[in-house]
């Protein structure tokens, strides 16, 4: 009597390896959308300087000893009293500090006993310890508010370099605001994160123009990755850093005494 063992088995054998060959081909043809270079590519130009290493606004960790800082800018006028941790950066003071300054102008250095504090460090690694801080200011050529993409807001100040013959502009989160012409001839000011500018991963925003300088109205975040279906950001103009002066003297930056306590974990 023949076995009916056999067929049975053989039959299985065929389903699970038509099944194993059928995923192993639509996996290897599975071509992700992600990484891709757009259709039209950028002409490149002179590249800008690097941007500040952070890319977002960090979070900051309040730890380490504390300490009273009474900040001032050079007029001695006070900016505010922080109720600060020693492990915060050079970076972060500028976050914290932002809100207390006018608009148009941007920190553009933190003085310890005659010596800057950089991004990187911290204000243990400075030898900061309570006492008095005083802030250097530069006038900022653009604010930009209200995009969705939270990182993209900020007071914006000239870099040095060009760019398709157009200047350059970056945040405090080393956001790029820069223009860029594409292989057909046609023009857009970009707003991006610093990296590859020839490709459109780390475009939040941009808007077709061949302005000299990056046009108010217009933006939208067709074709930017990082910005899509995000709220449109709204751009104010101060003047250029001749308009403006560049840094700011004490009597352009003088303000009340204002106080605050960071709570931020």
């Amino acid at each position: 009597m023949p076995s009916r063992v056999a067929p049975v088995v053989h039959c299985l054998s065929g389903l699970v390896c038509g099944r194993l060959l059928r995923c192993i081909w639509t996996r290897s043809h599975d071509v992700p959308s992600s990484g891709r270079a757009p259709a039209e590519q950028r002409v490149h130009g002179h590249q800008p300087s690097a941007a500040g290493s952070a890319v977002g606004t960090p979070t900051v960790i309040s730890s380490g000893s504390r300490m009273r800082l009474e900040v001032l800018y050079i007029s001695g006028a006070t900016v505010a009293t922080l109720d600060a941790c020693s492990n915060w950066t050079g970076a972060d003071l500028k976050r914290i500090l932002q809100p207390f300054l006018q608009k148009g102008v941007a920190i553009a250095g933190i003085i310890n006993e005659g010596t800057a504090i950089e991004d990187t460090q911290t204000l243990e690694e400075a030898g900061v310890k309570s006492g008095q801080l005083y802030l250097m200011l530069r006038s900022c050529t653009y604010l930009i508010e209200d995009a969705g993409a939270e990182v993209v807001n900020g007071y914006y100040v000239q870099k040095e370099g060009e760019l398709n013959k157009s200047p350059v502009y970056a945040n405090e989160a080393g956001i790029l605001l820069f223009k860029y012409k594409m292989a057909r001839g046609s023009e857009y000011w970009y707003l991006s994160r610093d990296g590859d500018l020839s490709r459109s991963d780390g475009d939040y925003y941009r808007v077709r123009s061949n302005s000299k300088r990056p046009p108010e109205e217009g933006w939208s975040w067709e074709a930017c990755p990082l910005g899509r279906r995000t709220t449109i950001p709204t751009l104010t103009y101060f003047g250029s850093d001749k308009d403006l002066g560049g840094f700011c003297s004490s009597s352009t930056a003088s303000g009340e005494a204002q106080s605050a306590s960071d709570t931020s974990d």
